[in-house]
């Protein structure tokens, strides 16, 4: 629970965009130690409120410094490559799935912040114009 794109759940359909929306999830696991989703006791008072499934997604909002915030310390993320992962999380996981990057683009991204890493560079800033919109929606 938690890895599905919420399009992929309401038409059934796999496009690239709604693997990309797993994807960005399974980084924003990698980053944050945190499992995509959780049971958690829904609102109401006296204790008795039913489970509710929560989204990590949800609960960043769209934010990558937050998602950058929840880093796992175990991990040693440097910041900037905390940022750049948890930004590269975000687009994957837009709405609307036009908005997501393709693969290509996630593949290009996740290598810039490897090589970055390996030389010790400052983090680069993402693509220009960002990922969004880099590749044509599926058809």
């Amino acid at each position: 629970v938690g890895y599905a794109c919420p399009l992929y759940v309401q038409r059934g359909v796999v496009t690239e965009g709604s693997e990309v929306y797993s994807f960005g999830m399974v980084l924003l696991e990698l980053l944050t130690a945190s499992p995509p989703a959780y049971m958690a006791s829904g609102v109401g008072g006296g204790g008795g409120g039913a489970q509710q499934i929560q989204y990590l997604v949800h609960h960043i909002g769209g934010d990558a410094g937050k998602a950058a915030a929840l880093a796992d310390a175990k991990a040693h993320w440097s910041p900037a490559a905390a940022r750049r992962l948890a930004e590269l999380a975000l687009d994957c996981t837009k709405m609307p799935e036009e908005l997501r990057p393709g693969f290509g683009d996630v593949v290009r991204a996740l290598r810039s912040l490897r090589d970055a890493a390996a030389v010790g560079s400052p983090i680069p800033l993402p693509l220009a114009g960002g990922l969004r919109g880099a590749c044509p929606s599926p058809q």
